[in-house]
């Protein structure tokens, strides 16, 4: 069946209902191949929502990556 993408209007309630549309992904993976749902493909909600949701797929042999010089989260 069709599979429609609905962007985000951003903000907490927002992020709370995806936590729990992921949460029910998770639960209908169990339910329907009765095992838990591969880690490197369905990772928990906080790593799946956290901080590498601003991962990007850079092509190396173009272009150079440098690492920010802060880590405290929050800054970009």
């Amino acid at each position: 069946m069709s599979l429609h993408h609905h962007p985000t209007g951003g903000g907490d309630s927002e992020g709370e209902k995806f936590h729990g549309w992921y949460a029910k992904t998770l639960e209908s993976y169990r339910r329907f191949f009765l095992a838990e749902p591969p880690a490197d493909i369905w990772p928990d909600a906080h790593v799946r929502f956290g901080e590498d949701i601003h991962y990007q797929r850079v092509n190396t042999a173009r272009y150079w990556l440098v690492r920010k010089p802060w880590t405290r989260r929050g800054r970009q």
